[in-house]
Formats: structure tokens, sequence, C-alpha cells
């Protein structure tokens, strides 16, 4: 198995993201976890990570709608590392 480099976040873009997934995974995004991934520092979150931070700080869809698509952008996100 590669040894893949280890993901440095911070504390803040962690329980952000952890946030966002867990949501995610529930089929809500919440008002407050938006208003946390606005005061995470963007810059050094890694593409994966980013791409779905982007997406939800980019979004007007209600959060029922935008876990759906998130769901499907996590879905293409994990068959692209199970292929690298």
């Amino acid at each position: 198995m590669k040894t893949k480099n280890k993901i440095t976040l911070t504390q803040q873009q962690r329980q952000a993201i952890g946030s966002l997934l867990v949501d995610i995974l529930a089929g809500e995004i919440r008002d407050e976890t938006r208003r946390q991934l606005l005061e995470v520092e963007q810059t050094g979150i890694p593409e994966s990570y980013h791409h779905l931070t982007s997406y939800t700080l980019g979004s007007h869809m209600d959060g029922h709608e935008l876990a759906r698509d998130l769901l499907e952008e996590l879905r293409i996100i994990c068959v692209e590392i199970q292929e690298k």
C-alpha cells in the first residue's frame, strides 16, 4: 500500500470540513456549517476538501438540494482517489 502525504489542516479547518461531511451524509447542509466555512482560511486546504468547501460557499441552493449535489461530488472524489 502506498503511503500518501499527510494532510495538514488547522483545527478550525478540520472542524468546518468535518461538519460539512457530517451534513452531507445527514442530507442537509446547515446554515451553521456554511457560517463555519466562511470563517475558515481557504488557502492551503487540499484540493478534494477545497472543492467541497468552495462548492458549498458558492452555492445558493437550499440545504437539502446542496447536500444531494455534494454527496454526488463526494462519490466522484472517492472514485478518483481509488483509481490513483
